[in-house]
């Protein structure tokens, strides 16, 4: 199975300080969480401007890959929800959010198993075995 792949040099030195910075102003008042596409505006409002130099615009999909990396490495207690990212020092947030994050992987595993049984499903068709395993002609 493939890991994503590492952040590049350009991530690592120029957007995730930045995204750090960003998200340094946040707390556990949700009125200062921060929904990602208001992120990703501002770093390429910062890349527009020249304020920053970066090969690609940032996204979604670069945002995403950048929290799950500060979390992976334990930079910061990276909160996410229907509010938007933040950072917090409540353990009862960070409880809440490893569980919600084990929930998913949860979900995911049993989305595998059931892509896998499909698959199984289809190559036993292709042998004339139904699930059951009874072969016909």
């Amino acid at each position: 199975m493939s890991q994503l792949k590492p952040l590049s040099d350009e991530d690592k030195n120029v957007i995730l300080p930045l995204v750090i910075k960003v998200l340094m102003r946040t707390g556990d008042n949700p009125t200062t969480h921060l929904h990602s596409d208001r992120i990703v505006k501002f770093i390429n409002s910062k890349r527009d401007s020249g304020s920053i130099i970066t090969k690609n615009p940032m996204s979604d999909v670069k945002l995403r890959k950048i929290v799950n990396w500060i979390r992976m490495w334990g930079l910061l207690p990276l909160m996410s929800g229907p509010t938007g990212y933040w950072i917090t020092s409540d353990d009862k947030a960070i409880t809440d959010m490893i569980a919600s994050l084990e929930s998913r992987i949860a979900s995911m595993k049993s989305a595998i198993e059931g892509l896998k049984g499909i698959q199984t499903e289809k190559k036993l068709a292709q042998k004339n075995i139904c699930p059951l395993g009874l072969e016909w002609n």
